[in-house]
């Protein structure tokens, strides 16, 4: 699939589907498999995808494959929603949860 869009090129707007419609099961798939989420999984798959297209310029074959190039960019982005959520998880602790100093500098609940 890479040598049919060339190295390092921009991609056309039927190249950009063919890649889509060749990777996009399979990712989201992988997206599901990592949240258990349908809409999580569609919307992040969505997400990859804008990622994908946004930045083939850059992919090099020489460096990976095409499919090991999407994947990584797959992870990433998994990975930053899992870190954007505990972020946002630990920001919404409520005042009363917070752990208070006392005078000898341990945390007492």
């Amino acid at each position: 699939m890479a040598a049919l869009f060339g190295k390092n090129s921009k991609l056309t707007r039927k190249q950009a589907d063919t890649l889509v419609r060749e990777y996009y099961d399979e990712i989201y798939v992988f997206a599901y498999k990592q949240t258990f989420d349908k809409e999580l999984a569609m919307d992040l798959t969505q997400e990859i995808f804008i990622n994908v297209l946004r930045s083939y310029d850059r992919y090099d074959a020489n460096k990976a494959s095409l499919r090991t190039w999407i994947y990584r960019i797959a992870s990433n982005r998994i990975i930053d929603y899992r870190r954007s959520r505990a972020s946002g998880e630990r920001m919404q602790l409520p005042l009363e949860d917070v752990p208070e100093e006392t005078d000898n500098g341990f945390d007492t609940l």
